[in-house]
């Protein structure tokens, strides 16, 4: 289950039930530098015996993670056994320091003696060892010249850390691009960058077992943080992106010369960020393979807030294979009429069989467009529960489904039209395209009937036996967000905003566990294997620690 947000207050149950659970941890306010200490449901009971007596330093949570304590630490505090400290070499370890107004390149490198610049980081990066780190210091500016780091080889456990130091409310050390090529084991974390002239603000290539983490990108050219060729086990994580000028604000995508030799590599996680947009295509973009190339498999989106991507919120397409999309938020996006708040499924003939699942996400204020479509010829799995879908404006449907093969799961869905859409739509016969699909809510909008691909339900419940135990009707305790609401990450944290998707405890549904909330206001993410994919089990890679200690995999 997700994690939850330590500083948010609770709000109170609408009617009987339990206590509301606090706002979801991966849903925070947009400024990163307030993030919280996580204690996540299901990363390991925060109150066992494990997590007995260890404090972290007052500066984060004791999780159990594989039955052993940890420490996630809040924002700007480095994880040092079970310690968080502000300067992770405070009691020893391999450090260089870099300070751009009181540092010098003469000098050895120590937090007394920093370097100044950035060709004097490039010129110590073949002597890095793992477990290392260089950091900058908060408040300082390195954005004259773009920022290439190549060669630098941490190892499992014991990565190599580019970072910051310094006082902790100070602004994030400045980069106008950062590239990162040719690497292993490399953590990136807590900088600002911003006003790249050509490309990406952040590009990794060449490169596996990266982090992209606390780091706020903004104002750049074209995309915002890409994990591109010969990338593989990368995670994005607590990032911020926003006023992207061309192309998408976090991206996984191949190179336009695509080869076999130069793929995307397998297994990322994009989790816990926040994209307040504008972006001028996607929030997030995961596009790979080609119809002579494989696409990367096992990619998990989760817990991420996403907003104003013109051409859609979250998108993966191409030859991606094998895909998780689970408890995220998504509100007023797309903003262009013929795009798709969610659109999953591939576009490349033979390696267009999009393998996903959707849980847990709740989508609202789209614009112009069905909540989301797939455009997958073949789907040998889709599996869509346990969401809420909300088209507040526009024409066309909540749900589209653009396949006629594939078998597709959608059941125990909220879908709610606010004006006179359809609900779902299907391109394809029902017999050749579903392989179940019940106890989902239809909320009806300006028409009386809830309509499913032409029909009444009824109607549809008599002609197909899909949905039998589905229903047409208000669900008590729903309200619609304001647009200003739907623009305004910040508020998607507060308790009145999340009280506008958990249903009364009174509601007829709750038993049935229908909707992304349910009744006690516990957001429903969970972790299923995907059939026919044999990497742990169909579940995938378990991702570095600061992944397992929010989203542990069965």
């Amino acid at each position: 289950m997700l994690a939850v947000l330590a500083a948010c207050s609770e709000p109170a149950p609408k009617s009987g039930g339990d206590a509301l659970a606090p706002a979801p941890d991966t849903i925070r306010p947009a400024d990163a530098d307030d993030d919280g200490p996580r204690a996540p449901d299901g990363a390991g009971d925060v109150g066992a015996s494990a997590c007995k007596g260890v404090a972290c330093s007052s500066h984060g949570s004791c999780v159990v993670v594989d039955g052993q304590p940890t420490c996630a630490c809040t924002q700007s505090y480095y994880r040092v056994g079970l310690s968080c400290l502000e300067d992770p070499c405070a009691g020893g370890g391999s450090c260089y320091y870099v300070d751009s107004a009181a540092g010098d390149d003469g000098n050895p490198g120590s937090r007394a003696k920093p370097w100044k610049t950035v060709d004097r980081v490039k010129s110590a990066l073949s002597g890095l060892a793992p477990g290392g780190h260089v950091l900058f210091r908060r408040g300082g500016d390195w954005t004259s010249a773009p920022v290439t780091i190549t060669g630098v080889k941490g190892s499992d456990g014991k990565p190599v850390t580019f970072g910051a130091y310094g006082p902790s409310g100070a602004a994030r050390p400045k980069l106008s691009k950062l590239a990162l090529r040719s690497s292993s084991h490399v953590t990136l974390r807590d900088f600002e960058v911003s006003f790249s002239t050509a490309g990406p603000c952040i590009v990794v290539t060449e490169t596996d077992h990266v982090i992209i983490q606390d780091t706020v990108v903004h104002d750049c050219q074209s995309n915002g943080i890409l994990f591109g060729a010969e990338t593989s086990h990368g995670v994005m994580v607590d990032n911020q992106s926003y006023e992207i000028k061309a192309n998408d604000a976090l991206v996984i995508h191949s190179p336009m010369n695509l080869t076999s030799a130069n793929k995307v590599g397998d297994h990322h996680w994009i989790i816990d960020n926040r994209v307040p947009g504008p972006a001028a295509e996607q929030a997030v973009d995961v596009a790979t393979g080609s119809d002579t190339v494989e696409g990367c498999r096992d990619v998990k989106i989760v817990g991420n807030r996403l907003a104003r991507g013109k051409a859609g919120c979250i998108v993966t397409g191409h030859a991606t294979s094998v895909v998780w999309i689970i408890g995220n938020m998504l509100g007023n996006c797309p903003t262009a009429q013929t795009a798709h708040a969610i659109r999953v499924g591939g576009a490349h003939g033979a390696n267009s069989g999009t393998r996903y699942q959707i849980r847990g996400n709740v989508v609202f204020w789209t614009l112009m467009s069905s909540g989301m479509t797939s455009e997958a010829p073949q789907v040998p799995e889709a599996v869509v529960e346990h969401n809420t879908f909300v088209t507040a404006v526009g024409e066309r449907a909540v749900w589209r489904s653009s396949y006629d093969k594939g078998k597709l799961d959608f059941s125990r869905n909220i879908v709610w039209t606010t004006g006179g859409q359809a609900h779902v739509t299907l391109d394809g016969a029902p017999q050749d395209s579903i392989s179940a699909m019940d106890h989902n809510w239809y909320i009806p909008g300006t028409k009386p009937a809830c309509s499913i691909d032409g029909k009444s339900l009824a109607e549809w419940q008599a002609a197909t036996g899909f949905d039998a135990s589905s229903s047409c009707g208000s669900v008590p305790g729903l309200s619609l967000p304001t647009k200003a609401e739907a623009e305004d990450l910040e508020s998607w944290t507060q308790p009145a905003f999340l009280d506008r998707f958990i249903p009364d405890a009174s509601w007829s549904g709750c038993a049935a566990g229908i909707g992304a909330f349910d009744c006690n206001g516990k957001l429903r993410v969970s972790f299923k294997p995907i059939a026919g994919y044999s990497d742990n089990q169909g579940y995938g890679w378990e991702g570095p620690l600061i992944v397992r200690q929010r989203y542990p995999l069965p």
